[in-house]
């Protein structure tokens, strides 16, 4: 047995590796299947009383100062007080929230405006790691979503969609770049992306946003494409809507939502709503208060 491990922590591009999504030849081998995984463990259960975000249900933000504000999830569908973790995220076009490394402690992606993709590892007494760079050009134009897509791996995968309407898979090898990826739909007519398991059924699905605002469900089948079927649509008017990511845990231990951030449904008492999902079922929003001004919701 073998193993390459980041010892050092390096948070440049090693040479010979790729400066753009679309993988390089000048890589070691990767696995011949895209779900492969190159570590099979489960995560440690952690006390994340002390880390920057507590839960799968806490709702991060980025404001208008580039600050990273957490509210985290109490549990009956309430949210504490938002808190700063952190900070530098002004030029960010996209937050995600991910345990990328699978340690236990949440981790956050950013989308950068100049192309760059990086990675802020979570620490458990709080704050993040120095960002790591998975990508150093290309990703400014890409609609990005973030989870377990691949269900015989336990590490978190990226869902990107690019500009012709291309959805590609980018499996999820560490702290490196980001080199192979696998084009598992096209056609794609989106401008939001989330993933979540909309029907229960334990495989990650896709929510499409569409121009228009009506949403599709792509399902996925826990391997790389999505089930080939009729995409149904699953809701409708959400024009509107900025940002959508997938909580758990608000409302009861194994509960399932959506968090939306929205710019002007009228008579709304908060710009940002929460919708509970049951297999396949989202009930009517509840509003999440608190101030929003000048915030962007992360995924």
């Amino acid at each position: 047995m073998w193993g390459v491990v980041n010892f050092f922590g390096y948070s440049a591009l090693p040479a010979g590796t790729t400066a753009a999504p679309g993988g390089s030849t000048s890589v070691p081998v990767q696995p011949t299947d895209v779900c492969e995984p190159l570590v099979k463990h489960m995560p440690p259960t952690l006390d994340l009383a002390t880390a920057a975000i507590k839960g799968a249900g806490d709702i991060v933000s980025v404001d208008a100062a580039g600050q990273l504000i957490n509210r985290p999830a109490l549990g009956a569908g309430q949210f504490g007080p938002p808190g700063t973790i952190g900070s530098g995220f002004a030029a960010a076009r996209q937050v995600l929230v991910t345990d990328w490394d699978r340690d236990g402690v949440f981790d956050v992606l950013a989308q950068w405006s100049d192309g760059r993709l990086t990675l802020y590892p979570g620490q458990l007494a709080g704050g993040f790691l120095p960002p790591v760079t998975l990508g150093q050009s290309g990703w400014a134009g890409m609609t990005l979503a973030v989870g377990g897509w691949c269900s015989t791996n336990r590490l978190p995968e990226l869902l990107a969609l690019d500009s012709d309407s291309n959805l590609w898979l980018y499996p999820n090898r560490g702290a490196g770049d980001l080199v192979q990826r696998t084009l598992i739909a096209s056609g794609v007519a989106a401008t939001r992306l989330a993933m979540v398991d909309y029907d229960g059924d334990g495989f990650q699905d896709l929510l499409a946003r569409q121009g228009d605002g009506n949403v599709l469900l792509y399902r996925g089948s826990g391997g790389p494409s999505p089930k080939a079927e009729t995409r149904t649509l699953v809701a409708s008017g959400w024009g509107d809507v900025t940002a959508v990511r997938a909580l758990r845990g608000v409302t009861g231990t194994y509960s399932v939502g959506l968090v939306l951030q929205r710019t002007g449904t009228a008579g709304q008492t908060s710009p940002v709503q929460y919708w509970s999902l049951d297999a396949g079922v989202l009930s009517p929003p509840s509003s999440v208060p608190g101030t929003w001004a000048g915030q962007r919701l992360a995924q």
